[in-house]
């Protein structure tokens, strides 16, 4: 029995297999009819008016899908690209600080500097006086001893605040730094005359210059990067995908994939009918012909699969039924065994009793 569960469980996997081929081959014939033109003077004229208007409503969704698929591609790459400047931006303008702040102080520090600084100058020089008086103060609040707990408290206290104070102080400095530096490189990037800077300060400027001009190349670069998204954007919206472009795109992709299951459900039906009612009208025409022959020959062999899976089945519930009878026989075996030593027991029992009540007449009769 295992053997013929083995061959079974076998041919039904060929089964299935001979099944799908022949659901692809009704497929593959009501396509090419369809398709071809040979069922225009038949009566296939519900097939082929479905047919021509999934085909119009397949090559609508298809076209739109790759106009959008074309569009998102093409945003994204572009997203990619504004990433990657707006990177480079930042790391240009972390770069562009350091010279900035350099040219700065050295401006804000020396005794040399253009009129138009003058009033940063003065801020500068005001901030760094508040610096100077916190630091004095720190110094002073350090000498100072604390008598108790309290005191000691009191002191940690004006501590940070005090160097909250210098820690703002000195922000401030930082921006004013870079506030003059970054006028200096200006003035430096424009067609004015060139100032006259020394030998110490001339290299920190011409980096400087080239981090800033690089930095507004790579500004451009995003500007434009802005205006091709935005037309892009724009376009999206023309087409009607404005909204939510893919969410637009799953919604395309389930209705190709719908209008695909009908294309295919109609392909079987039509290649159904012509093998059921026309197949011999077409049985001559090339190729649609040989696709008959191949219907034929596999239908011959899901007959013949079904047949050998049938006496298989059959064999297998005789050799079932048979297992179960030859099981009900060894039953009525042991019983009856069981039944012939009963019937010997109580035969044994009967004689030993008629034994035992001779004796007991043989004691009662006088002797």
């Amino acid at each position: 029995m295992k053997e013929h569960k083995i061959r079974i469980a076998e041919l039904r996997k060929k089964q299935t297999g001979s099944q799908k081929k022949l659901l692809d081959l009704y497929r593959t014939l009501g396509a090419l009819s369809l398709s071809s033109g040979v069922l225009e003077t038949l009566n296939y004229g519900e097939f082929l008016a479905e047919y021509k208007r999934l085909v119009r409503e397949q090559e609508t969704l298809q076209t739109q899908i790759t106009q959008l698929e074309g569009l998102l591609e093409k945003q994204e790459n572009l997203r990619q690209c504004s990433k990657k400047v707006s990177q480079s931006i930042r790391n240009y303008e972390k770069e562009l600080l350091v010279q900035e702040i350099a040219i700065g102080n050295y401006f804000l520090s020396g005794t040399e500097f253009p009129d138009e600084i003058k009033p940063l100058k003065r801020q500068y020089d005001e901030v760094m006086n508040q610096v100077y008086e916190t630091e004095d103060h720190l110094s002073l609040l350090d000498q100072e001893e604390t008598k108790d707990f309290f005191s000691f408290i009191g002191k940690q206290s004006r501590k940070l605040v005090l160097k909250a104070s210098r820690s703002s102080r000195e922000g401030d400095l930082k921006k004013l730094k870079q506030e003059v530096g970054e006028f200096i490189l200006r003035l430096f990037d424009s067609p004015a005359e060139p100032m006259e800077v020394s030998a110490e300060l001339a290299p920190i400027v011409q980096t400087g210059l080239e981090k800033m001009r690089l930095m507004q190349t790579e500004k451009q670069n995003l500007s434009d990067l802005q205006q091709d998204l935005d037309a892009i954007k724009k376009e999206l919206g023309l087409l009607g995908f404005g909204r939510n472009p893919g969410r637009a795109m799953k919604l395309l992709e389930q209705e190709q994939k719908k209008v695909l299951e009908e294309l295919q459900d109609i392909f079987y039906r039509c290649g159904k009918r012509i093998i059921d009612t026309d197949k011999d009208q077409y049985a001559k025409t090339p190729e649609i012909g040989n696709i008959i022959e191949e219907i034929s020959l596999a239908m011959e062999d899901l007959a013949s699969l079904s047949r050998s899976i049938e006496t298989l089945e059959t064999e297998l519930k005789v050799a079932q039924l048979q297992k179960e009878i030859d099981k009900l026989k060894e039953n009525i075996k042991v019983h009856q065994l069981r039944r012939e030593k009963e019937e010997a027991a109580i035969s044994l029992g009967e004689k030993q009793i008629s034994e035992l009540e001779s004796a007991i007449r043989n004691l009662k009769e006088p002797s």
